[in-house]
Formats: C-alpha cells, sequence, structure tokens
C-alpha cells in the first residue's frame, strides 16, 4: 500500500509540474512551439501541428516525421470526423511505432488543425493526460485566434459606415456592435471595459530599436 501510495504521489506531482510549464508556455511569445517543445521535454514523443488545411506548421523533437502521404491520410481520417475523437495509427518507423491524432476544434465543431503525437511505445496514463492538456491549450489557442480574428474588422466597418447607427440605433443594430465588442476583448457582452494605450518609450528620449516594430508591439498588447 505504501509502494502504490509513493508511486501515485510521484505521478500527481509528475503531472502537476507539466501542467505548470505547459500553461506558462501557453501564455509565451510563441504560444504554439513552446507546448510542442514542452510536450516533449515531459513525454517521451515526436509531436507535429497541422492547420486546417491539413499542412504541417511545426515540430517537435529531431528526427523526420513519418511519409506524407500516410500522415495526409490520417489527417484526412480525422478531419473528416465530427465531435471529440482521436485517430490512431502506427508506422513501421523509429518514433512513430503508434501515433495519435487529436482535432483542434471550434465551439462550432470545426476542425481548425490537429496535433499528431508519436511514439516508440503506447504511453503511459500520465504521458497520454499530459499530451491531452498540451492538445487542450492548443485547442484554446487557435480557438481565440479565429473567434476574433473577424470581430475587429467588422465592427470597424459597422462603425464607419453607419457610425449613427451602430452604437445607438436600433436595439438590433446596438446589440450586434455590443457582441462584436464583446469578441474583440474576450469578454462578457454586459462586462464594462477599460481601454488602455501603452507606449514604450525609449531611455532619455533614444529611439526605438529597430527590431521591435510597432506590429509586433501591437501584437503583444493584443495577446
Amino acid at each position: 500500500a505504501r509502494l502504490l501510495e509513493a508511486q501515485n504521489l510521484r505521478a500527481l506531482r509528475r503531472m502537476s509540474e507539466a501542467t505548470r510549464q505547459l500553461l506558462r508556455a501557453a501564455l509565451s511569445a510563441r504560444p504554439d512551439a513552446q507546448v510542442l517543445d514542452t510536450l516533449v521535454r515531459h513525454v517521451p514523443v515526436r509531436v507535429l501541428l497541422a492547420g486546417a488545411d491539413g499542412r504541417v506548421r511545426l515540430r517537435a523533437a529531431a528526427g523526420h516525421g513519418p511519409d506524407a502521404g500516410r500522415l495526409s491520410a490520417l489527417l484526412g481520417r480525422l478531419f473528416a470526423g465530427a465531435g471529440p475523437r482521436i485517430e490512431v495509427d502506427g508506422f513501421d518507423e523509429p518514433g512513430f511505432r503508434t501515433v495519435a491524432a487529436y482535432p483542434l476544434r471550434s465551439t462550432r465543431d470545426a476542425t481548425l488543425g490537429a496535433v499528431g503525437v508519436g511514439a516508440g511505445t503506447a504511453l503511459g496514463p500520465v504521458e497520454r493526460n499530459i499530451v491531452e492538456v498540451g492538445a487542450g491549450l492548443l485547442e484554446a489557442q487557435v480557438r481565440q485566434r479565429t473567434s476574433g480574428a473577424l470581430a475587429p474588422g467588422q465592427l470597424a466597418t459597422g462603425l464607419l459606415l453607419h457610425p449613427e447607427t451602430a452604437l445607438s440605433g436600433t436595439p438590433g443594430q446596438a446589440g450586434a456592435a455590443r457582441d462584436l465588442l464583446a469578441q474583440c476583448t474576450s469578454s462578457a457582452r454586459s462586462g464594462a471595459l477599460r481601454v488602455v494605450q501603452g507606449i514604450r518609450a525609449g531611455r532619455h528620449g533614444e529611439p526605438r530599436p529597430a527590431a521591435e516594430s510597432p506590429v509586433r508591439e501591437l501584437l503583444q498588447w493584443r495577446r
């Protein structure tokens, strides 16, 4: 009983530490790449991230992936499904004896991408849990990017074309503007908003370094 208790405690500590580092990676400047790198540090796997078109965007861990044709077939089955699901396969290549593909789904169940995980042997329960936490964080990232991507442009279009009715017109028009504003800020429709603009100043009036472009700074503020 003491041995089992100690084993369970080690598993919980490992899971807790991996989750903490995955959350930290998801909040970094390069969340997708950092989450993949963190996964391969905690689990003996090779990981890849595919976009909505099925093309591989990022890989983590050394070595080449499986044959592109077989990988496309696996991702094709994943993208053709619906709801929570995992596609499992195996390739006769080192590090990819077992392969699992997890979909990255939108709130409306559209498949926005996929995470492929290859391992030399079957993963244990703790390792599978760590992989699923990583896949969940990547799904949250892609949802955040896609759900709010069109809202700023739609809100700006409404304000520019119909400024007199966008916010003070009919209840339907005003409600649509509030919905778009809530999407832009990832907040509740009825929540109060505080608008803050930050400008990074150089020391003693020095000019901004060339590497710090306004676009990069804007993306940091939006994140």
